[in-house]
């Protein structure tokens, strides 16, 4: 199995016609204007399969503050067909004490954990909303 498109977001919606909803989306830090603070977020991804059957996926998030886990979960994906990625999704909440790094970790078909997410985690100013941008003109 291989792992596309890991993303770190506020919330993910499936809409009728089956094409997913990214809010939110975190790029390689998530500032805060004070810490502690309570962070719920969402881990976002589609699975690649190379072969039917079972693919076994195991996913952790810990810090560089406390190295355990403070969020495990582990599963399985029936693969019926090969071309068809499986999107997957986890919401879960962090504690955060102070500045860190946020360690998003997986584990694939028993293999050895890696490191699918590197976010720093830190105090600083929260940037305004950007204005929204000028629809393109359509040529009909």
């Amino acid at each position: 199995m291989k792992i596309h498109n890991f993303s770190v977001c506020d919330l993910v919606r499936r809409e009728d016609n089956g094409k997913f909803l990214l809010v939110g989306v975190y790029s390689n830090e998530i500032i805060f204007s004070s810490l502690p603070a309570k962070f719920p977020f969402t881990l976002w991804f589609l699975a690649e399969h190379e072969a039917l059957g079972l693919d076994e996926i195991a996913l952790r998030a810990r810090t560089s503050v406390d190295d355990a886990p403070f969020f495990t979960m582990e599963g399985q994906v029936e693969v019926a067909d090969v071309s068809t990625w499986s999107p997957i999704a986890a919401s879960l909440v962090a504690d955060f004490r102070e500045p860190c790094t946020l360690f998003l970790e997986a584990k694939i078909n028993g293999e050895d954990w890696i490191v699918l997410r590197e976010t720093r985690v830190k105090v600083g100013d929260v940037l305004p909303p950007l204005p929204p941008s000028p629809l393109p003109k359509m040529e009909s």
